[in-house]
């Protein structure tokens, strides 16, 4: 038996039934089983793209937090993951191993991606993101630091560091966030009728 050429032929090869034309915007008839014809009803539709919705939000989330901790880690690294050793003091005090212009600079840097993360509407991403992932790579750092420079007490600037950065970045970011809807609604205010 040949194969029909024609939309009108494809129909009558296959019965005749099409997808409504919210799935089939070109009204090209297709072959539709009864389990087919099921999930083609408005209802099953609705429910279809409520859960595309939500896997895209869920995605989206996923994709800005990966964004947000890359940032995070690259500031880190930047700033002061390179440098390792502690600096004498003339007394012969240590001291270190971050100089305050490479925290200051950090600090400023997490700023940015903070309220980046803020401005776009995302302020939960960066407040959960940036705090795991700056703490993570204090804690590194501090673990794998020669013997003679590891005192143990790297447990507690971990935790000094977690609780600053939570705060610090739940503060930018909520900001940022606030100002943002503010900007948002001041552009999208009332229509102004004309005089």
């Amino acid at each position: 038996m040949p194969i029909p050429s024609t939309r009108r032929g494809m129909s009558e090869w296959f019965g005749g039934v099409r997808y409504p034309a919210t799935l089939d915007a070109l009204s090209t008839y297709v072959p539709l089983g009864m389990a087919e014809a099921a999930l083609a009803t408005p209802d099953v539709q609705a429910r279809s793209r409520a859960v595309l919705d939500v896997m895209d939000r869920l995605m989206s989330t996923m994709l800005a937090a990966g964004e947000v901790a890359f940032a995070t880690v690259a500031a880190y690294l930047v700033w002061v993951g390179w440098d390792q050793h502690n600096d004498e003091a003339p007394d012969g005090s240590l001291s270190g191993p971050y100089e305050a212009w490479q925290v200051v600079g950090l600090v400023l840097t997490l700023s940015v991606i903070a309220g980046a993360s803020g401005w776009k509407q995302r302020p939960l991403t960066a407040i959960v993101v940036m705090p795991l992932a700056l703490t993570l790579c204090f804690a590194v750092d501090a673990v794998t630091d020669p013997p003679e420079q590891n005192d143990g007490l790297w447990v507690i600037g971990a935790a000094m560091v977690f609780v600053g950065a939570l705060f610090g970045t739940a503060f930018v970011a909520a900001v940022a966030a606030a100002l943002a809807r503010d900007r948002a609604n001041a552009t999208s205010g009332p229509a102004k009728t004309p005089a």
